[in-house]
């Protein structure tokens, strides 16, 4: 059953999700829009958000199971992001807030052209998880009732406009969904490693059996609008590497097929290929893609021990005939592979290297750093490799001569998205550490795309970020500290990630070498440009 909510203006809807998202409840309304801007003199342009609440599954026979919701409002002026002004709506319309609820999904954007008040509605879709399906929905005095349907019986109601599509956008099939039940669930893996996973699931929805699509012009919209889903809603704390992976295999396919890729020409080159030319040129695009990012890695490795190799630290560690000491934490392929990188350099020029490695609860990551560093070294050196609590990052940053950190989202201003326990590293470098210096090693992939008017950091902060189960936390606790986690009026925190001001870092090196935050703009300008070259019109 589905949840259908009535009111005095204006008819609601929910729809149910695909059979993967069962026992979901949600709920639909909308409401009078401030006119925003106009786009034409004939047309006014109104922005909306319109958000499905949806809940976690419950046991069989619960009177919620199944079932799906949406809130809509405008965008106004004072929201900091239409993620911002979904929030606003619900808890204005339904009193629901964090951590009642949080954003599970966000659809791409689409217009909708209403020609009898001459008004363009620019949607955007969002999905919530309700944290229980037992939270209740207190509807405000908008509303006069609500009620529950079946899929089945959507087509009964008086619908607002584009409910179908707009559902689509955020409900994706059985397969698409436990593709981002994979990533969302992965604790352990870090952004390179979840955005390859990424790449891996747009291949094989190309092709049978998940693929069903009649034309190679249904097929490309089907790749953009999953390659969208991946990279806005797979894991938003690691989205940019998602999205400039699977952004980068749409750009390789409209160019392997269009040429320029402009939307002409690429529109009459679908046209006259079959479903299986396209299916074989996409494949070695995707391909192509995840072959560069191997390759981006390897030189971002080259050009992290190029810049150490020549920094005041390295060079007195050489003349005091001691280690080069690097902090590291987390899991990071990006750090290992750098890592492992400088112990071969230094070795060649009989240099020894000094790993301090936190260990990064609660999972651990910083044990399986410390492991991938070695086996990547192999015979080809010797490091000298320690791990210590995260409790101990003041001694050890204190012994550092570099603090390397990773990176999971880097905005054009050059603030660093990472696990937690990076901002104590990084802000204790310049009050304990003897000349220690940050480092951010990470691809351009990592870096965000702007929202051309500055509100990139606004939008990903806006979630609060993403916390997880108490329970990771607990679960190295003794037998009496678990009785105090359980005491009435104790919350176990667990964040995962945490943002590090650009003030705190000294260095950036991505595979073109050590950048500027001019350089940070840039490739944050470009990543914009091209989200808005491969989705205009859908």
């Amino acid at each position: 059953m589905s949840l259908s909510l009535r009111r005095a203006l204006t008819y609601s809807l929910n729809r149910n999700p695909s059979p993967s998202l069962n026992a979901r409840r949600t709920l639909h309304s909308s409401r009078a829009m401030a006119e925003v801007k106009k786009t034409t003199p004939k047309m006014r342009q109104r922005d909306i958000v319109s958000s499905f609440l949806c809940a976690p599954p419950v046991e069989e026979g619960g009177q919620h199971r199944g079932k799906w919701a949406v809130c809509s409002g405008t965008i106004e002026a004072t929201d900091a992001s239409p993620l911002a002004a979904a929030y606003r709506e619900i808890a204005e319309e339904t009193q629901l807030t964090p951590p009642s609820i949080s954003l599970l999904r966000r659809g791409r954007p689409f217009t909708l052209r209403d020609e009898t008040i001459s008004t363009d509605w620019t949607i955007h879709p969002f999905a919530f998880l309700l944290a229980s399906p037992d939270t209740p929905i207190t509807i405000d005095f908008e509303h006069t009732e609500y009620t529950f349907v079946t899929p089945s019986q959507l087509s009964e109601y008086d619908t607002v406009p584009a409910l179908a599509d707009t559902t689509l956008r955020v409900l994706p099939g059985a397969e698409v969904e436990d593709a981002l039940r994979t990533l969302r669930s992965d604790h352990t893996s870090g952004a390179t490693a979840l955005a390859t996973l990424a790449l891996l699931t747009l291949r094989r929805a190309l092709l049978p059996p998940l693929s069903t699509a009649p034309t190679t012009a249904v097929q490309w919209r089907a790749t953009r609008l999953l390659a969208w889903t991946l990279a806005k809603s797979a894991r938003p704390a690691m989205a940019p590497a998602i999205e400039a992976s699977v952004f980068g295999a749409l750009e390789r396919i409209s160019f392997s097929i269009g040429g320029v890729g402009k939307n002409y020409d690429l529109k009459v080159a679908m046209e006259a290929l079959s479903i299986e030319g396209f299916r074989e040129v996409a494949t070695k695009a995707i391909e192509d893609v995840m072959e560069a990012r191997e390759e981006a890695v390897l030189k971002l490795a080259s050009n992290f021990t190029a810049c150490v190799q020549h920094s005041a630290g390295y060079q007195a560690a050489f003349t005091e005939q001691r280690p080069v000491t690097l902090v590291i934490l987390s899991a990071s392929a990006s750090v290992a592979a750098c890592v492992a990188d400088l112990a071969r350099a230094a070795a060649a020029t009989k240099m020894g290297v000094r790993v301090l490695v936190l260990e990064s609860r609660p999972g651990f990551e910083g044990v399986e750093i410390a492991r991938a560093v070695l086996d990547l070294v192999g015979s080809d050196a010797e490091v000298e490799m320690q791990i210590l609590t995260d409790a101990g990052v003041g001694w050890a940053v204190g012994e550092a001569d570099f603090v390397v950190l990773g990176a999971d989202r880097v905005t054009g201003e050059g603030d660093v998205s990472n696990k937690t326990g990076s901002l104590a590293a990084a802000g204790l470098a310049p009050t304990v550490g003897n000349g220690c210096k940050v480092v951010v090693v990470c691809c351009e992939e990592k870096i965000m795309g702007d929202d051309g008017g500055g509100a990139g950091l606004a939008e990903a902060e806006a979630d609060g970020g993403e916390e997880n189960e108490a329970s990771e936390v607990t679960a190295a606790w003794p037998a009496r500290a678990k009785e105090v986690g359980e005491l009435e009026g104790v919350k176990v925190r667990n964040p995962y990630f945490e943002w590090v001001p650009s003030r705190f870092v000294d260095v950036y090196v991505t595979e073109a070498g050590e950048v500027g935050v001019e350089g940070l703009k840039k490739v944050a300008r470009e990543r914009r440009e091209l989200e808005e070259r491969l989705f205009d019109g859908l």
